[in-house]
């Protein structure tokens, strides 16, 4: 079964920008659960603190509450104190946020969120598969893949090479007993296309969703984006 998962970031980003109650994750809550979208994430922003009130969120929801938190040991504790669902690593230095799964940091930090055993973690990786044996070996939850790089592509080769990449590591994560989401600048062609030959866990969707709830409100939106990925 696939989910969607509701990614607040650009939500919350419009509403720092406009000083506007209108895009508060707490007043859009009603909205997603109201349709019945399983999972909500954020990125652990500094400038996001005064914006959401994850405890609020966390009581009044029961959706998947995934975190994506920066590589560095402040944020993973920050993280860890709400006691989220899942946390995402994810580096925000990279335009795409993936991490590296052999870098030193982030296995440093995999060992540390583990050692909690309160937690689910997921690892946002490029499709390939260097990263996808090495987050095996790291023993994650899931992978989260980015589709950064698909969504980029105009040339019809290009973009059948980069949704091969996709396609094989979502196999080879699957054949490791790794589930497996995907995000980043996903819209609708894009994922009908990616759901003819996946299987995945959850699509994340933020920009795209908060683009057609500009043009027709937010609860038709979530309802045209769950009929499309969880086929209803």
């Amino acid at each position: 079964m696939r989910y969607l998962e509701v990614n607040l970031d650009p939500f919350l980003t419009l509403a720092n920008m406009s000083d506007s109650p209108l895009y508060n994750p707490l007043n859009l809550l009603g909205f997603i659960e109201a349709v019945g979208v399983a999972g909500i994430s954020y990125t652990n922003r500094p400038e996001y603190e005064s914006l959401i009130n994850i405890t609020a969120l966390r009581s009044m929801s029961k959706c998947r509450l995934n975190i994506r938190t920066n590589i560095e040991n402040q944020a993973v504790q920050r993280a860890m104190s709400v006691k989220p669902d899942f946390i995402t690593l994810v580096n925000l230095a990279e335009a795409d946020l993936t991490v590296d799964p052999k870098d030193q940091m982030v296995r440093n930090l995999v060992e540390t969120i583990q050692s909690a055993e309160d937690f689910n973690l997921v690892l946002r990786l490029k499709p390939e598969m260097r990263d996808l044996k090495s987050a095996y070996r790291l023993k994650v939850d899931e992978v989260e893949l980015a589709t950064n790089a698909l969504a980029a592509q105009e040339l019809q080769a290009a973009y059948t090479a980069e949704l091969e990449k996709i396609i094989l590591a979502a196999r080879m994560a699957t054949h490791n007993h790794l589930r497996v989401s995907l995000g980043g600048l996903l819209h609708k062609r894009l994922i009908l296309a990616l759901l003819e030959v996946l299987d995945v866990e959850f699509i994340s969707i933020g920009r795209a969703l908060l683009g057609q709830t500009l043009i027709t409100g937010l609860e038709p939106a979530l309802r045209e984006l769950l009929a499309i990925i969880e086929n209803r």
